[in-house]
């Protein structure tokens, strides 16, 4: 008879209670939701701030509940509200909920991390309401191979077919290259790059209440509360700068391709290959695929046959070009003077430390024939000056852009420059192809394919012609490359057919004990210990879903965790 006072009362103070599940702007190594009360009702999607472990921390509001699970005791209150205004809508906290699982990462540093910072001069004081977001009809997945210059006439032809029915986003690896900066231009496109704490939250608001306009922008613009979203472009799906290395770990293509799938709407990928996720959709027949790009043929220059590092037919070409005054860049991935020892059998390279000889056998093939070679961008310039001192030789690289000259010496930066040079030169292809990198032929496939696109004669320098690597980029044929990159990759049980965990332990003695916990584990499909130049890492694929005793392995803050390092 006692009891039901009791319940009464309960029920008469929940009555007067609310009741949400928020997440913290914190680090956490348990659960990633949390239950608050409050006096008062909040709309979702908002700012809060609560009491944290005895701090005062920013919360994000997800969801209204009716019920808690545990003790009304416990509950702590809100303690007051920051923002009332919706930052994120139902898409995007799916597409943070997706990323956070994929990446075994918290979801509140994934949603907080596609916030704004916020100007909090802006807040609005009332609750706000807003339309609700719109899906489309149907997902479909296009991957069109082209060219740059192809790119901009399939882009614009998209943007003024779907701007009147509503808002188109472009993804770009780098908000530099000079496409993004056309299409900007000509489409008078809101550009999410260098904006401040205001700007950056005006443009949250715009997508939000909007229901029309073209955004340009990189990582973070698939978190954005578009409205009225219709299309989504990207731009070489397959450039590594979509990931994103630091916490919380980032994949645009990937994140792109699901917001797609949440909303029902089209997504465009161009470029001159897929990324190996997009590759093996075409195959299964998820993404359509249409070939638009007829390259000029590739000249092969065979290093084993010459005596520098310059070739004879690369000299010949560089000098008619400048004889007609124009434009030549020359593309080679490492910096300075740094020396390499290139085996002249079979075309194995290593660095070489300051000092350091070569060893008496090729750690490949066993040849003796091991040759120490000058070479970096700052030696190439060093060389064309010698060869034609009476042409403008000049390096462009993300830390140092001199004059254009007739000849540019470029790193990676040279990528964003506008395909205007009568000839592309990419020297060396195969450095890096004997670092432990798991991705780096993929990597440097994409590099080579994108340099040779520079120009339209187009020359490769190596000293591995046979290689399957070289045969693909001569045909700009990233079927043949993904046919024996992908074996490979089968064989060993990597990514993309396995998920991928690279974990870097901060106590290297450690790492055999590590070795022997994940082995244990049921899920591990395949474990190696593999080293860098930087560090001593553990490679290990998963064959399904982790379960609790790999996640508190992988929760240890003695180590690094990367999924899928493409």
């Amino acid at each position: 008879m006692s009891s039901k006072p009791n319940d009464t009362k309960k029920k008469s103070k929940l009555k007067t209670l609310y009741f949400y599940q928020v997440v913290v702007n914190t680090k956490t190594t348990q659960r990633d939701i949390f239950t608050y009360k409050h006096k008062q009702k909040i709309p979702a999607k908002t700012l809060v701030e609560v009491d944290f472990r005895g701090r005062k921390l920013t919360g994000f509001v997800l969801r209204e509940i009716s019920k808690p699970n545990f003790p009304l005791k416990k509950i702590k209150p809100i303690s007051k509200i920051i923002d009332y205004f919706p930052l994120l809508e139902e898409p995007q906290i799916k597409l943070a909920e997706f990323s956070a699982k994929y990446y075994f990462t918290s979801l509140g540093k994934t949603i907080f991390w596609g916030l704004p910072q916020i100007a909090r001069r802006l807040a609005t004081k009332e609750p706000v309401s807003l339309p609700k977001t719109k899906k489309g009809k149907k997902f479909t997945s296009f991957f069109y191979q082209a060219d740059e210059r192809q790119r901009e006439k399939i882009f614009s032809q998209f943007i003024e077919n779907e701007s009147e029915k509503g808002q188109i986003l472009l993804l770009f690896p780098n908000l530099n290259h000079w496409l993004a900066k056309k299409l900007a231009k000509k489409f008078k496109a809101k550009v999410l790059d260098n904006l401040t704490r205001t700007q950056e939250y005006q443009a949250w608001v715009l997508a939000r209440q909007s229901k029309k306009g073209v955004f340009i922008g990189s990582q973070k613009a698939v978190f954005l509360p578009f409205q009225n979203l219709r299309l989504i472009l990207v731009n070489d799906p397959a450039d590594p700068n979509f990931k994103q290395e630091q916490d919380p770990k980032i994949n645009t293509t990937l994140l792109a391709k699901q917001l797609a799938k949440i909303l029902k709407i089209k997504i465009i990928l161009s470029g001159f290959l897929p990324d190996p996720e997009t590759y093996l959709e075409t195959k299964n027949k998820r993404t359509f695929f249409r070939k638009v790009f007829k390259p000029n043929s590739v000249h092969l220059v065979d290093l084993n046959k010459e005596n520098n590092l310059i070739g004879f037919y690369t000299e010949q070409a560089l000098q008619k070009s400048i004889k007609k005054d124009k434009k030549a860049i020359v593309f080679h991935n490492r910096l300075g003077f740094a020396k390499l020892f290139l085996c002249q059998d079979c075309g194995f390279s290593m660095y070489a430390e300051k000092n350091a000889l070569p060893p008496a056998l090729c750690p490949t093939c066993q040849s003796p024939k091991l040759k120490t070679h000058s070479f970096g961008l700052e030696r190439i310039k060093y060389d064309l000056k010698q060869l034609f001192p009476e042409a403008l030789v000049s390096i462009f690289t993300r830390e140092k852009k001199e004059p254009t000259g007739q000849i540019i010496v470029a790193s990676s930066a040279g990528l964003n420059l506008e395909p205007k040079f009568n000839l592309s030169i990419v020297s060396l292809l195969e450095i890096g192809l004997s670092l432990p990198d798991p991705m780096m032929a993929f990597k440097t496939f994409y590099f080579t394919l994108s340099a040779l696109g520079k120009g339209k004669k187009k020359v490769l320098q190596t000293f591995t012609p046979e290689h399957y690597l070289t045969v693909a980029t001569l045909h700009f044929d990233f079927e043949w490359f993904f046919k024996h990159w992908l074996a490979i990759r089968k064989k060993h049980k990597l990514f993309p057919f396995y998920k991928e965990i690279k974990i870097i332990p901060k106590d290297i003695q450690k790492r055999k004990i590590l070795i022997k916990k994940l082995k244990n584990c049921p899920e591990i499909k395949a474990c190696y210990e593999l080293a860098n130049q930087e560090t001593t890492y553990i490679l290990a694929t998963l064959k399904k879903e982790p379960s609790l005793k790999l996640k508190k392995i992988l929760s240890s803050d003695k180590l690094k965790i990367d999924i899928n390092p493409f």
